[in-house]
Formats: C-alpha cells, sequence, structure tokens
C-alpha cells in the first residue's frame, strides 16, 4: 500500500500505488461478472464512461443503481433470489 496519502496524491504519475492497480485488475475481472449490462429503456450500454451502473446490496438482494449517459434513464433494479407469494383463489 502507499505510505502516505500526501504521496500517493503527488506522486500517483511517477510511481503508480500497488494498491490502485489491484483495484483497477478488481475492476477489470468483475466486468465480467456483471449482470446488467444494458439500459432497459434504450438498450445502451451502462458499462460506458458516460453512464453510471453501482452495485449494491438489500439483505440477500442484489441492487443496481443506473443512469445512461445516452437516454438521462435512472433507477433501481433488484435482481431477487426468491418471492414467496400467497396461492391465488379461483373461482
Amino acid at each position: 500500500m502507499c505510505e502516505t496519502l500526501k504521496e500517493s496524491l503527488f506522486d500517483a504519475r511517477e510511481t503508480p500505488c500497488p494498491l490502485n492497480q489491484e483495484v483497477m485488475k478488481m475492476a477489470e475481472n468483475k466486468v465480467d461478472e456483471i449482470k446488467l449490462k444494458y439500459c432497459p429503456n434504450c438498450g445502451e450500454s451502462l458499462l460506458k464512461p458516460n453512464s453510471l451502473l453501482n452495485e449494491y446490496w438489500i439483505s440477500q438482494d442484489t441492487a443496481y443503481f443506473c443512469w445512461c449517459g445516452e437516454c438521462s434513464w435512472r433507477g433501481e433494479i433488484i435482481e431477487i433470489i426468491r418471492v414467496t407469494a400467497p396461492e391465488l383463489a379461483t373461482s
């Protein structure tokens, strides 16, 4: 890891911090694991630099906050593992 925050801010161009390199490698590997890759509104890639895709967790569910740079759509998409629903009555 970097010695101090001050050194990492000023020397980032000259000597890259090993932690930053490790984070970049993790991010490159994570792209293959992301299940949501396209905007549900226009179909453009959410992996483009002008879009935002944030993955977080709510209990056991995976949630994605998305903002599309092409159509400006934003919203949350929640991938749920299990749904418990009541049995529908027949008439």
